[in-house]
């Protein structure tokens, strides 16, 4: 049974809006778990052990997980900072991240939620068996998190891209401080000018850019294939499907966080 810092924690983490310490109020004050006292000095405490933390958007606080510490992604993905000491138990799979300004350290839904569906292909029975020959794609990558899980999961090996100087800059730090350079390459090219095909192919990108990308990663798919799309709102998530089913895509899995959605897509 969750204790109650760890019913906060939850709370907070699977909520579908930012939450303030009003919404933890109205949740834990009102049903009589806690006094408003209670919950300020639980809330002091996990801010203070680096469990949450606060953020400020447009002149308002909110209260968030905190992802300065090392923090289980998904089934077998931890995060941490890169001079965490952290060790993982048999199993799991810990990616080291530099302290940038590029997207993807794993704060945004949409980041959490492609590393879901990466840990989940990868360690399915329709997947895993052939993964150690897949190439896989990671259209702009950021700080390279999403080509690390695929890589550090038994991906062969990876093409990553963005055309942000500092994103490349920083995803190639990222990959040397994991280890992988000689499974992952980043590179500041576009998909049409790869050469080759891919198994897998990863994009946590906006609903337009998705829908603009659909025809040329078909040509640089193979027959058989995986796609994972995130950054998309729940409903976009038709339309993506509608449009991606040109290509022959269906859908696989669907998963869901704070207003936040990715899906996988295959083609047989």
């Amino acid at each position: 049974m969750l204790s109650t810092n760890g019913k906060i924690v939850k709370f907070i983490s699977q909520s579908k809006a930012k939450v303030n310490f009003k919404d933890l109020k109205m949740q834990f004050c009102r049903s009589g778990l806690l006094s408003q006292k209670s919950l300020k000095s639980i809330i002091k405490t996990l801010i203070e052990d680096g469990t949450l933390k606060y953020i400020y958007e447009f002149g308002r606080s909110y209260i968030d997980i905190s992802y300065e510490r090392p923090i289980l992604i998904s089934e077998h993905v931890y995060i941490k900072p890169e001079n965490s000491s952290f060790h993982s138990h048999p199993g799991q799979t810990v990616i080291a991240l530099k302290k940038g300004s590029s997207f993807g350290g794993g704060e945004h839904p949409t980041t959490r939620l492609c590393i879901h569906l990466i840990d989940v292909v990868l360690h399915s029975n329709r997947f895993s068996k052939q993964k150690d020959d897949y190439r896989g794609l990671d259209i702009g990558t950021g700080s390279g998190i999403l080509a690390l899980v695929a890589a550090k999961l038994g991906v062969k090996s990876i093409t990553a891209l963005d055309n942000n100087p500092c994103a490349i800059y920083e995803a190639k730090d990222n990959v040397c401080l994991n280890g992988m350079s000689e499974k992952i390459i980043v590179e500041n090219q576009t998909v049409s000018e790869l050469s080759g095909c891919y198994d897998l192919v990863m994009a946590n990108l906006r609903y337009p850019t998705l829908i603009d990308l659909r025809e040329v990663i078909d040509k640089k798919l193979k027959a058989e294939s995986t796609l994972i799309l995130s950054g998309l709102k729940p409903d976009e998530v038709q339309l993506i499907l509608h449009h991606y089913k040109k290509s022959r895509f269906i859908a696989w899995n669907k998963v869901v966080e704070n207003g936040w959605c990715a899906i996988c897509l295959v083609r047989d």
